[in-house]
């Protein structure tokens, strides 16, 4: 059921600064039950003055100096708050230009350039391993805290606690991590079809029909190329990630405390099947290959150039600045035909951490973290997602099918977030881009690839991870 709440309606009209990561600030949820304990030494906790600094990756966008966006507004509101309470001067900051590149020498050295910091799902093994993360277990056993609460990641709690040690946390998701699906309005009236909309809730938008809209959508010039396309995606692992996760696989899972790679899965079979049908075979999509700017088929969407994109949040961003004539929409992503209903993959977003410097200050900083995570009276979840996305959007039906996305509920499935990405699988080798572009480039059936790269991926997980166990299943 659609909600028509004056709080979205009026959510098309904020002037909110988009962020693609999500910032450390406080979720909603409900009351946390009454910790006795916490509770005590909260009322006894001073860092008499100390600095302790949340430190961001230079150029994320996550300082809203303006103060214009109410979710950054809440959050810096709330550290004034407990810096004053807690007798602490709660800085936040952007890192240094070397800020990736020096966060394993700069822990090591003892010289981290704050308290809480970030990592990405692809550096957090690398950094495991250099032991460049505090451990909360002891503190969350003489707190009563832990990361379960809902007002926290779940996701992110489970992929980061490792060998019965506890490392990363995030505040609950308001984004939409998976792949956004998008459609030119202009084109689809074009082609007859008035209400989208109607397809969506009558469940008949599958993949047999965006591949028979897709078609009807892609125009060829005289000589054969391509003028319009039916669908693109940013990048050919958007879409094939979309793809698989709409059919409900995985192309990585954890089995038995494991990473285990399910490459010749049916659901990832025929998930690169159909990617290849669509590119190669039948030429009514094409996605980026990696080379060039991720951001080069989102700005061809811009000008009417596809009926149909697939990408990720940051392309509200281009809509915005660019001034996209055509009018756009946010659809749900496909079901798949191993799937009943809309499915889609839910990945991880960024990973915040205290660096092993702080291990001592583990306690203190949990109880702080409590504080700065705890619940805003009367703000959701679904509120916070109209704050962050509502300006951007052109019609109630989308903002309603990007607020599916994110909290689910009965009309959409969130799958797990696939493990892949912790594989470092997207740009390395063997690498997905890799085999993508095998098939893309015609050296590789879906077959072949999958025969090829399945045995390579495993193999490079069990090396990578060794004896590592993920123990925050549970």
């Amino acid at each position: 059921m659609k909600s028509k709440s004056i709080l979205r309606k009026l959510a098309l009209l904020l002037v909110v600064v988009f962020a693609l990561m999500l910032p450390l600030s406080a979720c909603d949820g409900g009351k946390k039950p009454a910790n006795v304990v916490a509770d005590g030494m909260k009322e006894n906790l001073n860092f008499n003055g100390q600095e302790i600094a949340i430190v961001y990756p230079p150029g994320y966008g996550y300082l809203d100096e303006d103060g214009v966006n109410p979710y950054y507004r809440r959050r810096n509101e709330r550290i004034k708050e407990l810096s004053t309470k807690y007798n602490a001067n709660i800085v936040q900051k952007e890192g240094k230009g070397m800020y990736w590149q020096m966060m394993v020498t700069s822990i090591a050295a003892g010289e981290p350039d704050g308290h809480i910091m970030l990592t990405t799902v692809n550096k957090f093994l690398d950094w495991y391993k250099a032991d460049v993360f505090a451990d909360f277990s002891e503190a969350m056993k003489t707190t009563g805290i832990d990361f379960t609460d809902p007002r926290y990641d779940q996701e992110i709690r489970i992929k980061t606690s490792l060998d019965d040690k506890v490392l990363g946390f995030a505040a609950e998701n308001v984004y939409n991590r998976g792949s956004v699906w998008f459609y030119n309005k202009r084109i689809f009236k074009e082609l007859g079809i008035e209400n989208m909309q109607e397809i969506l809730d009558s469940k008949q938008w599958t993949w047999a029909k965006v591949e028979e809209i897709a078609t009807k959508a892609t125009v060829l010039n005289q000589d054969g190329s391509v003028k319009r396309w039916g669908l693109m995606a940013e990048l050919h692992n958007t879409l094939w990630g979309s793809l698989i996760s709409t059919n409900g696989g995985q192309l990585c899972p954890i089995v038995d405390n494991k990473p285990k790679v399910s490459l010749s899965s049916p659901a990832v079979v025929r998930a690169t099947e159909t990617f290849y049908d669509w590119v190669v075979t039948k030429r009514i999509a094409t996605v980026g290959n990696g080379i060039q700017a991720w951001d080069t088929l989102p700005r061809e969407f811009v000008k009417g150039n596809s009926a149909i994109l697939v990408a990720q949040n940051k392309f509200l961003n281009i809509a915005e600045e660019t001034g996209m004539q055509d009018d756009f929409g946010v659809i749900l992503p496909p079901i798949g035909p191993d799937t009943k209903d809309y499915t889609l993959g839910n990945g991880l977003g960024d990973i915040y951490f205290v660096p092993r410097t702080y291990q001592d200050m583990t306690t203190n900083l949990l109880l702080l973290i409590d504080e700065l995570y705890a619940p805003h009276e009367g703000v959701t979840t679904e509120d916070q997602t109209v704050e962050a996305v509502g300006r951007f959007m052109r019609d109630e039906d989308s903002l309603d099918n990007y607020i599916k996305c994110v909290t689910a509920g009965n009309e959409v499935t969130i799958t797990n977030p696939d493990f892949s990405a912790f594989m470092g699988y997207g740009w390395s080798t063997p690498s997905i881009t890799e085999m993508l572009n095998d098939m893309m480039l015609g050296r590789k059936t879906p077959g072949e690839a999958i025969n090829t790269y399945g045995t390579l991926f495993q193999t490079t997980a069990e090396d990578s991870w060794g004896d590592i166990r993920f123990t925050g299943l549970k």
